[in-house]
């Protein structure tokens, strides 16, 4: 039961909306770019293809949609965040959604459905993913609502410390969450700008 409200008291509390991109058609973070960049569409789509091989190991594993003809890819992977606390260090995993759209001369990359899960453990094997989106408005609410769900009972002080624990972290994942996508977005267009063919 510890370990589950250690958990609980890990999730991410966004204090403000204007820290991230929201789409305004699904409320929803949405990180997108239209990138010019001198290619036709099928290198672009193998350039990435190849990235993401390399950033997740199998680009067969983590590939949702895969369409050269129609040029887009879906992808479905995590960066792994460490969260350093009182307690030790917390192993978290941050999901997303990777979507990538290539026409000749240019692309476009959506990274999307960010969510929190914790990694796996004897007593949690099947940790809660975390929307992180739930923590931009009314966080607090949001915060108790999970507390209520995960059954666990706390009296008012404990409540109260819990919750002031969690605000601690707070800056801890907005900074690696954007230190995480920072790294994936310049890394995706290196690649597609390397001008290096494989011509072996």
């Amino acid at each position: 039961m510890k370990a589950i409200l250690f958990s609980l008291l890990f999730i991410p509390l966004f204090g403000s909306a204007d820290t991230w991109p929201i789409d305004s058609l699904t409320g929803r973070i949405k990180f997108t770019e239209v990138v010019n960049q001198a290619a036709t569409k099928e290198q672009l789509y193998l350039k990435a293809k190849r990235w993401v091989g390399e950033i997740f190991n199998s680009a067969k594993a983590v590939t949702e949609i895969d369409d050269k003809e129609g040029g887009m890819m879906v992808v479905k992977g995590f960066s792994p965040i460490n969260l350093k606390h009182s307690y030790g260090v917390t192993r978290m995993r941050l999901m997303y959604s990777i979507k990538l759209d290539f026409k000749d001369q240019k692309y476009r990359y959506s990274i999307s459905d960010l969510e929190y899960e914790g990694e796996p453990t004897a007593m949690v094997p099947n940790p809660p993913k975390i929307n992180s989106e739930a923590w931009l408005i009314n966080w607090e609410k949001n915060w108790e609502a999970e507390m209520q769900k995960s059954g666990i009972k706390l009296n008012a002080r404990q409540m109260e410390k819990a919750k002031a624990d969690s605000r601690l972290l707070h800056p801890q994942y907005q900074k690696q969450t954007q230190i995480t996508i920072d790294a994936l977005i310049l890394s995706l267009k290196k690649a597609l700008s390397d001008s290096k063919e494989d011509n072996w």
